[in-house]
């Protein structure tokens, strides 16, 4: 009996060991999938974003760029500081999936539209309301199939970045910051672009990325 008595113990003891284990383990199960789901967002958001930022810099040295009005207009079009507040942000929010509020290449002959002639507008989207804000959507409807189209199936969506676009002067050397070391905007400008994800959570809450690209205009204006 006392035999038995010892053995139950260490049966009792190596079960709990176990258990701790197996709950240990089980702890970092929801840590990885968050790990996961936002190295996912992180992915496909820089991929738009990096096409999204090369596209828009190309067009400033092409249409954008055909003469000194159509520069500044279109490089004004782009804040230094986003003047986006609390409230802008819920009202973003609230459009997420309101079609009318995006626009895309179909509705390219706006004046203020940065995304004509794009071919990933599926997935990429500029505010109506706020040209240099952008909806970068993740999905899996089929290549072409955009919002609001009557085929878009929004629990096809796996996840929602806003993409936030300023500009600033280029400087040449970050450690002397006199006006002699930045580049006038009249010759080029430095593109920045922020993501922050999940856009359907309130800004303060969401992780955020940064990105940026120079853009040089080989004639300067005023």
């Amino acid at each position: 009996m006392k035999k038995q008595y010892f053995n139950m113990v260490e049966v009792l003891l190596a079960l709990g060991v176990v258990v701790i284990g197996i709950c240990s383990v089980m702890v970092l199960f929801p840590v990885g999938v968050n790990a996961n789901r936002d190295a996912a967002v992180l992915d496909d958001s820089s991929n738009t974003a990096d096409q999204a930022l090369h596209f828009i810099a190309y067009r400033f040295t092409t249409d954008f760029a055909t003469n000194d009005t159509d520069w500044i207009t279109n490089r004004n079009l782009i804040p230094e500081t986003s003047d986006l507040s609390d409230e802008d942000h819920e009202t973003i929010i609230s459009n997420l999936q309101e079609a009318g509020q995006w626009v895309t290449e179909s509705s390219g002959e706006e004046e203020s539209s940065l995304l004509k002639g794009a071919d990933f507008t599926d997935s990429f989207y500029q505010y109506k309301s706020k040209t240099y804000v952008f909806q970068v959507i993740s999905h899996r409807n089929p290549r072409g199939v955009k919002l609001g189209n009557t085929n878009f199936k929004e629990e096809l969506v796996d996840s929602r970045a806003i993409m936030v676009l300023t500009r600033s002067q280029i400087i040449f050397d970050e450690n002397e910051l006199g006006d002699d070391k930045k580049i006038d905007y009249k010759y080029g400008f430095k593109l920045n672009a922020e993501i922050s994800w999940p856009a359907e959570v309130p800004y303060a809450q969401r992780k955020k990325a940064n990105y940026s690209i120079d853009i040089f205009r080989n004639t300067a204006v005023n």
